[in-house]
């Protein structure tokens, strides 16, 4: 209620503008002006300035707001609950004119009457003008979803080497009405990671609303310098549009927009962020779990003078109208292009993809899921589709697209290798062997046998020889630990060099071998077999 007292006081005794007083008070100078109006027209026998004693706001109020009525009327009609009223508008769909239809309907109780439609309006206007005092957007019970990320961040601290700590960004989700929220630490807010805590979130929720609010990050929107047409991030507005839902991102610099996952990110930051500040984590799945902990405590807790939480009113007025998920989860496209490979293989996330002969040296588009790795002509044709391994260095084939013993590689084949190994000497033989037998397929470690004999060409033959019989007595029979021994070795002298250059030129003519292009390199392509090894 306002103060009516000292409206007149700045008014009549300090002489104030209408403007000047709504300033002060504070309240709309429209609310001033029409207060006074009424002050003037009313009896002045009963309200005057200076007020009699024991006149108070309350009874200014009922003078001016409330108009008197005669005995009769006073019997005839009965007041609404005001209160009840402005709670109840709060629920989605819900009307004034649904309201006084359902009090209407109880018609006559103790002798009063039911207000006309166009009175109980007009009384009901006239409580909130005198009992409201801001403005208050009103929230519908499942119609907005609000996201932003907490400003303040944890740590995941590094078991091995102290000071490597890895930054953890808490985000945050929260339901306009309910404010119940959900929250989850991130080490990669890419789009890929943004698109998958969006995910966990209306999975917690167990439903979407139909307007989504979001902070002005770069993984939610593109541009915003009018936030009548911002431009909303690709990914972002299909993962919207796939649910079915509306994106509405808050204005730049205006937190008012979101004004409850702004509340969350205090109650977060306060009652939870700033403890687990004190405490280690080495995993993010530690840490997550800690935090959802007291996430779902906070959530259970009543709220500041309430009988009921947030999760009381979200399972009371919420969920049942949230709008439901589809069966399975958006799934976010991650989009690469590469080359096929000599070896038949498409290299992607440190995991190699067989394709059929006729791919090799094509260039393909990758559009790959958590689950699903496809393959795309440069046309847009599809080639092939795999489940997506989440391991490192392996290798997915299926049958037709396994490699043949034999015919892959032209004149590359297990019994070509073993020859040029044993031209070498037999450690250099045994290598060859147990390379190609620790694979499902001889013709996975090609490229490794490879690397390993035209070592011969820069070192010599014993030389190689000598590393080989190493590997062997430290049962490391890898082209990586080849590498590392016989790079100790000093090149032979220059006429050894070209000797050897000559024998390996003419090996280079048996195995007619065509060069990769510059991407696929020889040299590349033994690096990537290092990964492999290592692996």
């Amino acid at each position: 209620m306002y103060d009516y007292l000292k409206m007149l006081e700045l008014t009549y005794s300090r002489g104030m503008s209408s403007r000047d007083v709504a300033k002060t008070i504070p309240c709309s100078k429209t609310t001033v002006t029409d207060f006074l109006e009424r002050f003037e027209e009313y009896d002045k026998s009963v309200l005057s300035y200076p007020t009699a004693p024991g006149i108070t706001n309350e009874k200014i109020h009922e003078l001016l707001y409330f108009k008197q009525k005669t005995g009769a009327d006073t019997v005839n009609y009965r007041e609404p609950d005001y209160k009840d009223i402005a709670s109840k508008l709060k629920g989605k769909g819900q009307t004034l004119k649904r309201l006084w239809r359902h009090y209407d309907s109880e018609g006559v109780i103790d002798g009063k009457k039911p207000y006309s439609y166009r009175q109980y309006c007009q009384r009901y206007l006239e409580w909130c003008e005198a009992n409201i005092m801001y403005t208050h957007i009103f929230r519908n019970p499942g119609e907005n979803l609000e996201l932003d990320y907490a400003g303040m961040t944890l740590y995941l601290q590094d078991r091995h080497l102290s000071g490597s700590d890895t930054k953890v960004t808490i985000f945050i989700a929260t339901l306009s009405y309910s404010s119940y929220f959900y929250c989850e630490g991130m080490v990669d807010c890419s789009e890929k990671h943004w698109i998958r805590v969006c995910n966990n979130a209306i999975q917690y929720f167990g439903g979407i609303t139909p307007l989504i609010t979001c902070d002005n990050c770069k993984v939610a929107v593109n541009e915003n310098k009018d936030w009548i047409a911002p431009e909303l991030n690709e990914t972002f507005q299909n993962w919207a549009t796939y649910h079915g839902v509306t994106i509405v991102p808050a204005a730049v610099e205006s937190p008012t927009w979101k004004p409850n996952v702004e509340g969350s990110v205090g109650v977060v930051t306060r009652d939870i962020l700033v403890e687990m500040n004190e405490m280690t984590f080495f995993t993010l799945d530690e840490l997550n779990t800690e935090l959802w902990e007291r996430m779902d405590a906070r959530n259970a807790e009543n709220l500041k003078d309430k009988d009921y939480s947030r999760h009381d009113l979200f399972i009371r007025d919420e969920k049942p109208i949230l709008i439901p998920l589809p069966a399975t989860a958006f799934q976010f496209i991650q989009r690469t292009t590469a080359k096929v490979a000599n070896n038949l293989a498409v290299t992607f996330d440190h995991n190699y993809y067989t394709m059929l002969k006729k791919y090799v040296g094509m260039k393909v588009e990758i559009r790959a899921t958590d689950s699903k790795v496809s393959f795309y002509t440069e046309g847009g044709t599809l080639i092939k589709t795999y489940p997506r391994c989440h391991g490192a260095h392996e290798w997915v084939y299926d049958e037709s697209t396994k490699p043949r013993v034999n015919s892959d590689y032209s004149n590359w084949s297990p019994e070509f290798f073993r020859k040029w190994a044993k031209d070498i000497g037999p450690y250099a033989l045994e290598v060859i062997n147990k390379m190609m037998n620790a694979k499902p397929t001889p013709n996975q470690a090609f490229r490794s046998c490879f690397g390993v004999l035209k070592f011969s060409g820069k070192y010599g033959k014993e030389v190689l020889e000598e590393c080989c019989h190493k590997a062997l007595s430290a049962n490391r029979p890898y082209y990586t630990y080849i590498k590392d021994i016989i790079d100790g070795y000093e090149p032979e002298q220059s006429s050894a060099k070209q000797a050897g250059s000559r024998n390996n030129a003419a090996l280079d003519s048996e195995m007619v071998y065509k060069a990769p292009d510059d991407k696929y390199s020889l040299d590349k392509l033994l690096r990537k077999q290092e990964e492999v090894d290592n692996g």
